[in-house]
């Protein structure tokens, strides 16, 4: 009898413990619920620690009702351009913080936003456990991977269940930021995730997520000096279409063709440095907003592919993005267009903060001093 009885004991005890739940999230980014020691059917790649180590959430929750704001690494271009379709779809902020603080800036715009879920895009290598853990007042969660690819299709994964679109992809260079500048709107209009690649070989992990995805529409963004033809030949898509010139102002001009051809509006530009990636890693929210193309030029003196753009299409309004040093007043008095407004921030953080407050203004037309007509 005291053996059955310790028998009895024993069998409840295992009953518990395997009816415990853990959280665990899926390779569509849903939140599974599992009992313990039963193996997850898409569990996270092996090796990977998608939470950086810390104890903020992973993925699943995001959602058109989460109150989120998107914040990534102002030092690491790929992880921003590539959430910004994320950010897009969202309808929200994209913010940027240094791998160990977060300027004072930056946090009282989320504040400003009544943010309630940071979703912090990279590893701890670009943004590390001190600045999570110094969200705690919001509900933090993480979407990275093993590098800036694996990271990629991890922020892909979460486009493609909250767009729906499962079957398109952007292309573009993982080791160069003008392309992937240029083609965002694009992507952003179309609730394309853009995955990246090195130029010559295209990188497993991403190869694999077209495949597992069965991706049959590749949208490539820029020359072949960025996106091999090797690899576009070899890419397992029944469609690939190519958005590529001699050169970044070229390719800028030719995608900006196309988001014309997406949008119709032809009177409203972007305008951003074509040199120096800081200030138009943020700028995407804007130009997916007013439906408006990116367009690139050197700093002090206007690209002659944007005077011909501006003629051509008789542009009527345009925002430029980033202080003096990127495009210059000259540059500004080049473009011979009547409504410019500029957004910019002594650094590329607060150009950030700047161009989310901006965004926040969506009633006001591009080409208005927003300055004057802000409101908190």
């Amino acid at each position: 009898m005291k053996y059955k009885k310790l028998l009895t004991i024993l069998t409840l005890t295992c009953i518990l413990f395997t009816s415990v739940y853990v959280k665990c999230v899926d390779a569509g980014g849903a939140v599974a619920k599992s009992k313990v020691g039963i193996t997850f059917k898409n569990p996270y790649r092996p090796g990977e620690d998608p939470s950086g180590g810390d104890d903020t959430d992973v993925g699943g929750s995001i959602n058109h009702e989460s109150g989120a704001i998107v914040l990534a690494s102002g030092e690491k271009y790929t992880d921003v351009l590539t959430a910004s379709v994320l950010a897009n779809e969202l309808e929200t902020s994209l913010l940027l913080t240094k791998k160990n603080a977060t300027p004072g800036n930056t946090l009282d715009e989320i504040d400003r936003l009544k943010a309630k879920m940071v979703v912090v895009v990279g590893g701890t290598d670009s943004v590390s456990n001190s600045v999570a853990s110094k969200l705690s007042k919001y509900k933090v969660v993480r979407l990275a991977g093993h590098d800036r690819y694996d990271t990629s299709i991890r922020i892909a994964e979460e486009v493609r269940r909250l767009t729906g679109n499962l079957t398109e992809a952007t292309l573009v260079s993982g080791v160069n930021f003008p392309d992937i500048i240029s083609i965002s709107t694009f992507s952003s209009l179309k609730g394309q995730p853009i995955l990246i690649t090195d130029p010559e070989k295209i990188t497993k992990t991403t190869a694999d997520a077209i495949s597992d995805w069965k991706i049959s529409n590749i949208t490539i963004g820029g020359g072949y000096n960025s996106v091999s033809k090797n690899i576009e030949n070899n890419l397992k898509a029944k469609k690939v279409n190519r958005m590529g010139g001699a050169n970044r102002y070229e390719t800028a001009k030719i995608i900006s063709e196309k988001v014309t051809q997406l949008t119709g509006n032809k009177k409203d530009m972007i305008l951003v440095d074509g040199t120096n990636f800081p200030d138009g890693i943020c700028i995407n929210s804007l130009a997916t907003l007013f439906k408006a193309p990116i367009l690139l030029t050197t700093p002090d003196s206007l690209h002659k592919i944007v005077a011909e753009e501006v003629k051509k299409k008789d542009i009527q309004y345009t925002l430029i993005g980033g202080g003096y040093k990127s495009v210059s007043q000259k540059v500004q008095s080049e473009l011979k267009v009547k409504n410019v407004e500029r957004v910019f921030g002594s650094d590329r953080y607060e150009t950030a903060v700047k161009i989310s407050q901006r965004y926040s203004n969506k009633t006001l037309p591009l080409g208005v001093d927003f300055k004057a007509s802000w409101k908190n």
